[in-house]
């Protein structure tokens, strides 16, 4: 889907679309882009794969 002049950044046109990873905005004039989902069923195998660090926040970045 083609959202018209709705880009923040130069009032281009933002293509939405998704990967693996989830749900996207992209802008066609400037590139910008903009993950909407947070969480996906990659980031959950990655996060069962690769733990948290001792005393990192359940919450934040995954420890690679």
């Amino acid at each position: 889907m083609i959202l018209h002049k709705s880009c923040p950044r130069c009032g281009g046109d933002v293509m939405v679309d998704n990967d693996l990873y989830g749900t996207f905005l992209k802008c066609i004039q400037c590139s910008r882009s903009k993950h909407l989902q947070t969480e996906s069923p990659i980031a959950d195998l990655t996060r069962r794969r690769y733990p948290r660090l001792p005393g990192q926040d359940k919450e934040g970045p995954i420890a690679v």
